[in-house]
């Protein structure tokens, strides 16, 4: 994208303490690439006592933010191709 689109948009980084070492590597070469576009970044970390409250924690956070998301652009978020597709080539096995 030209840079001067890059400036409107916003990458959301979901971060946890239980992320693999080479994945938080990776995780802040992105930020840093996206950053120098000059788009917005942002850092979600999960509040949580344990790995499950924490995974699920980021899971629902995701879930709100493409709610929304659609919402604002007037998309219907309910029909999902791929998991139709996933659920329907699992049921042939």
């Amino acid at each position: 994208l030209p840079e001067n689109l890059m400036k409107s948009y916003c990458a959301v980084f979901l971060e946890c303490p239980d992320d693999h070492a080479r994945n938080r590597y990776r995780m802040n070469l992105n930020l840093e690439i996206i950053q120098k576009t000059g788009a917005e970044t942002i850092l979600i970390q999960p509040e949580g006592s344990s790995r499950l409250a924490r995974l699920l924690y980021l899971i629902h956070f995701g879930d709100w933010v493409s709610l929304y998301l659609a919402k604002a652009n007037n998309i219907d978020p309910t029909p999902v191709q791929v998991i139709d597709f996933l659920k329907s080539e699992l049921s042939r096995t």
